[in-house]
């Protein structure tokens, strides 16, 4: 049994698998496997994927036809055979010694159920924005802190930028909502953190996303952005059926709601209306009681909430003006 294993989702990544794998292969930990998935690609992708069959650490999953990343992952999930799982798409690099130095971190923190590490956003392989706290580096958090802090948006998390322990994966029978083809990141990522009694944090930039004309973050608003909607409302029914602390449930809903008027936000400013009535359907996230909160984006949340259950059309017309 190898330490980690790696699933790296392919779909239509000719030009980019290669640097992908190569910042793998280039890792100085090979106490690895890869898992590489392919889904139902319609370039070269698949013949360069079957180009590293002969690495006797690397698997070859052929998960066509297309069915999107959450199934793709979650095919790559029954092929693992390492104790840590990470997440990594397919045109993004990882810094050589990311694998090295979360051994060194486990091997001095043996019971860490994930460790978390500094991410940053790329365009043309230049630093965008960091993603990184170096305050926080080799601290060891609790599930309720950690959460508490991403929720509050004082850590950033990336589903690409964390290693999970595979027995806390399995015993909470966690994996990807294929139905979702937007959020269903976020929704496994806060129930893995929901779920991992020790988090250990690396703040280094270990992991680069690289931003492409394609990416999510620069694409038109459509209609598959609205499942993000409803992974609100299950991790809110989710982590309430399971005694979450009640202040893990009221950051949770001003996460949320930030979310939604994001998306919301999002539809306005691209001229995407016809969308509007279907995103105020899926609204009941802003209606859950938070509390009060005097962090920044409480008050935010709670100002948002409270201006948009007074009257939603005029809300929504305001947004469309300013």
């Amino acid at each position: 049994m190898c330490l980690f294993s790696i699933i790296i989702p392919c779909y239509n990544i000719e030009e980019d698998l290669p640097n992908a794998v190569e910042s793998v292969l280039s890792q100085t930990c090979s106490n690895y496997e890869v898992i590489l998935v392919n889904d139902g690609s319609t370039d070269n992708t698949f013949e360069i994927m079957q180009s590293y069959a002969g690495y006797k650490n690397f698997k070859i999953v052929d998960n066509s036809p297309n069915k999107g990343l959450a199934a793709t992952r979650n095919a790559g999930l029954k092929h693992i055979e390492g104790k840590f799982v990470l997440f990594f798409d397919g045109d993004d690099t990882y810094q050589p010694d990311l694998l090295k130095d979360i051994e060194e971190f486990l091997f001095a923190n043996p019971d860490m159920d994930m460790i978390s590490f500094g991410y940053g956003r790329y365009k043309n392989n230049e630093l965008i924005k960091s993603f990184s706290h170096p305050e926080f580096n080799k601290r060891i958090f609790d599930s309720h802190t950690f959460l508490t802090l991403f929720l509050k948006r004082q850590l950033k998390q990336h589903i690409c930028a964390f290693a999970l322990r595979v027995a806390v994966m399995e015993k909470y029978n966690l994996s990807f909502d294929e139905a979702t083809p937007v959020g269903e990141d976020q929704e496994f990522q806060i129930k893995a953190d929901f779920h991992s009694e020790k988090i250990g944090y690396l703040s280094k930039i270990y992991f680069k996303y690289n931003v492409r004309d394609t990416s999510l973050i620069v694409a038109p608003f459509n209609k598959k952005r609205l499942t993000t909607l409803n992974v609100f409302e299950r991790l809110y029914e989710y982590l309430t059926e399971r005694n979450a602390d009640s202040t893990i449930i009221k950051n949770l809903i001003n996460y949320s709601s930030i979310e939604y008027f994001s998306v919301l936000n999002k539809c306005i400013k691209q001229g995407t209306y016809e969308f509007i009535n279907d995103i105020k359907k899926k609204d009941s996230v802003v209606h859950h009681n938070a509390g009060i909160g005097f962090d920044r984006y409480a008050v935010i949340a709670t100002f948002l909430r409270t201006a948009y259950r007074i009257n939603s059309k005029l809300f929504v017309s305001i947004l469309k003006v300013i």
